[in-house]
């Protein structure tokens, strides 16, 4: 049976040429890998890496939503905490999702995140991220903060509700609206996007009303419900049409990522800080996408190292096991394409240059082939991390 492999990136690559260096190259090749993964006698992942990654200001993480590697990501996350003191992680969520996952991480208090239909706490994988997130967080002194960049998701009125203050009288003229807010915060339901375009209206014409009534917490208010660029990247997201999703939200969104990582990097005067992003995002060869959103825009300042994801028999799905999948991604022309002529390439890169004593393995772009010719694959990415499946 033959194995699955799949790239979470963009990598059109000049195949008969960058094939022939791989194959004929040594395969003794481990001691250029840069990062290994390795699994520890209570079943964490930790990195070990002899790379300097200290000129870097930033860290893009291209992530596969439907096989997050979580173990990998905390595993990253704690090394670059640990060698670099990097505490800010932006995700691909929103203001409110982020504000909830920090009070989490401040309590432990599951209730703020076990909602319905949360992208991020969903699968076992996923509630032991944040665990063990939650647990490392409290050995620090300067802690772990979560950042949202993302367009607003469907739990905002749940983060209007926390911000409420307690006892606080209500002005008359905008008490209904806040008494909703007051029944409808606590559950764990979803709210249309409809009601948040109506909540935003109302907030928006008793603007000065709602500033004095939330205080110094209104700042936060703001950011959820009047960034420009979420709310208009929520609807069309939400609307679900392909024009609008293809043509509308993939790039105006990365556009809208970058304007609000930016505004936070200037307003909370952030040195270093990880991305953790859908591939698409991250892709360095995408003219439209958060990463080159990012070189390209002026004020951001620093280097960016950026990663992608390589897989190879780890379909979450039992009946792709052992099999080719197609893995469907849009490239730098927003045109769809699929992986299948790249299986012989990734075939060679992991003959060549995965380790089997690690879990993952991590490798710089510029080493792939002879460790001097300049591969299509550099354009994409900085380092790949290999995956395997253990099934």
């Amino acid at each position: 049976m033959k194995p699955v492999y799949q790239i979470n990136s963009i990598y059109m690559i000049k195949h008969s040429a960058l094939l022939l260096l791989l194959l004929c190259a040594s395969p003794c090749c481990f001691s250029q890998n840069t990062g290994c993964f390795t699994e520890t006698a209570d079943h964490n992942i930790e990195l070990d890496s002899w790379v300097d990654f200290s000129q870097y200001n930033g860290f893009f993480i291209g992530e596969a939503h439907f096989d997050g590697r979580q173990d990998m990501k905390l595993a990253m996350l704690q090394y670059l905490n640990r060698q670099y003191g990097i505490t800010d992680v932006f995700m691909e969520l929103g203001y409110n999702a982020a504000f909830l996952y920090n009070r989490y991480l401040a309590t432990g208090d599951a209730t703020y995140i076990d909602l319905r239909y949360n992208q991020w706490y969903k699968t076992e994988e996923d509630k032991q991220f944040w665990r063990k997130l939650y647990e490392y967080n409290m050995t620090l002194q300067e802690k772990i903060v979560i950042r949202g960049m993302d367009y607003e998701n469907s739990h905002f009125f749940k983060t209007l509700y926390y911000l409420m203050p307690a006892g606080k009288e209500k002005p008359k003229k905008i008490s209904k609206t806040l008494s909703h807010i007051e029944r409808k915060g606590p559950r764990k339901h979803l709210i249309r996007y409809p009601k948040y375009n109506k909540i935003k209206r109302e907030i928006y014409k008793n603007i000065d009303l709602y500033r004095e009534y939330y205080g110094d917490s209104f700042g936060l208010v703001s950011d959820v419900m009047f960034t420009p660029a979420n709310i208009d990247a929520s609807v069309a997201y939400a609307k679900r049409t392909s024009h609008i999703h293809r043509h509308g939200t993939i790039i105006y969104r990365d556009s809208a990522m970058c304007y609000n990582v930016r505004k936070q990097i200037k307003q909370d005067s952030i040195k270093k800080f990880i991305v953790f992003v859908g591939a698409m995002h991250s892709n360095k060869a995408r003219r439209n996408s958060l990463y080159t959103n990012m070189v390209n825009s002026s004020g951001t300042g620093g280097q960016y190292a950026n990663f992608a994801l390589a897989f190879k028999n780890t379909d979450p799905d039992a009946k792709y096991r052992n099999k080719y999948r197609y893995l469907i991604a849009m490239d730098e022309n927003d045109k769809e394409i699929t992986y299948d002529t790249n299986f012989a390439i990734l075939e060679a890169i992991y003959e060549k240059y995965f380790n089997h004593d690690c879990r993952y393995t991590m490798i710089s772009t510029k080493d792939i082939a002879d460790g001097t010719t300049d591969t299509d694959l550099k354009k994409y990415t900085d380092y790949l991390i290999m995956m395997e499946g253990k099934w």
